[in-house]
């Protein structure tokens, strides 16, 4: 059984532009979860206009997922040349023209179905198709780790492409970059600022004072040690000074390294009677990581 593909995408897009009937939209399409936006619609759509395309697709340094088409690209005197699907701008008309002739299933590449489009000189003039190649809109990180920065202006902060000298509005982390994009998004936008330090630390915060050890809320932790890790003793000696009434936590241990089997052994032994309850997976289990974080929630 293959996994669903990003043809999903362009299927559900194809759907939902049927119900719009005003020409004159301007529809913006991301990727979701490992998206940020450090600007608002007024600086995207000003950008968008100054492009004076129909369409305008972020744009990747790197091509995927057909290397073969690389010369059927066109060429660019400077930026990046080849198309990235997650992320585009364009007028309805246009965007509905694009994906008329979509057929393909879900489990198909839209990145490959955009790119075939985009590399046909017809359809690209017919659409009026361009890529953002200076990354003024949409910045995709796969690839340009080393050119992103983080700019601190006044209570906010932003992605500075430091190659092109621009400020993207839209922030990928496509590919293997999601820890980058989790870092990016402890600041972009206004998580942490100069003027007010952590903006989200104090939310949903339960006051404590005057409660019984007993009435405490009761939390799960849960500990995955996937490959070997280093100082693992030491990350258990921080647990146990917790300011938190033990008895008041419960802990899932999933260990799936038999390298580390008499640490975690050995700090049960010493305290794990303090917790209210323990359950411990061992590499005995064979237990995969999805497996293993459904059995903790």
């Amino acid at each position: 059984m293959s996994a669903t593909g990003g043809g999903q995408k362009v299927r559900l897009l194809k759907e939902a532009l049927q119900e719009m009937k005003n020409e004159d939209t301007i529809i913006l399409f991301t990727d979701s979860y490992d998206v940020l936006f450090s600007s608002g619609p007024k600086e995207l759509l000003k950008k968008f206009q100054q492009a004076n395309h129909k369409v305008v697709f972020s744009s990747e340094s790197l091509i995927w997922p057909d290397r073969h088409l690389e010369d059927k690209h066109p060429h660019v005197t400077e930026g990046n040349r080849f198309l990235g699907s997650g992320g585009f701008i364009g007028y309805l008309p246009s965007i509905r023209e694009m994906v008329a002739d979509w057929k393909g299933e879900d489990s198909d590449s839209d990145q490959l179905f955009f790119t075939n489009i985009y590399i046909d000189p017809v359809k690209r003039k017919s659409i009026n198709i361009t890529v953002d190649n200076k990354c003024r809109m949409f910045q995709n990180l796969h690839g340009a780790l080393g050119e992103v920065v983080l700019k601190f202006e006044d209570g906010r902060v932003r992605a500075r492409n430091v190659l092109y000298d621009t400020l993207p509005v839209v922030v990928h982390g496509n590919g293997p970059t999601k820890l980058q994009i989790n870092y990016l998004g402890n600041y972009i936008p206004n998580m942490w600022t100069f003027e007010t330090g952590c903006t989200a630390c104090n939310e949903g915060l339960l006051p404590l004072e005057g409660l019984q050890e007993s009435e405490y809320p009761l939390v799960l932790i849960a500990i995955f040690i996937q490959k070997p890790t280093p100082f693992v003793t030491v990350f258990f000696e921080r647990l146990l000074k917790l300011q938190y009434p033990k008895n008041r936590l419960k802990l899932f241990i999933h260990n799936q390294e038999a390298h580390h089997e008499s640490q975690v052994s050995l700090f049960l032994k010493d305290h794990g009677s303090l917790y209210q309850d323990v359950r411990v997976s061992g590499p005995e289990e064979e237990m995969d990581t999805a497996a293993s974080r459904n059995l903790a929630m």
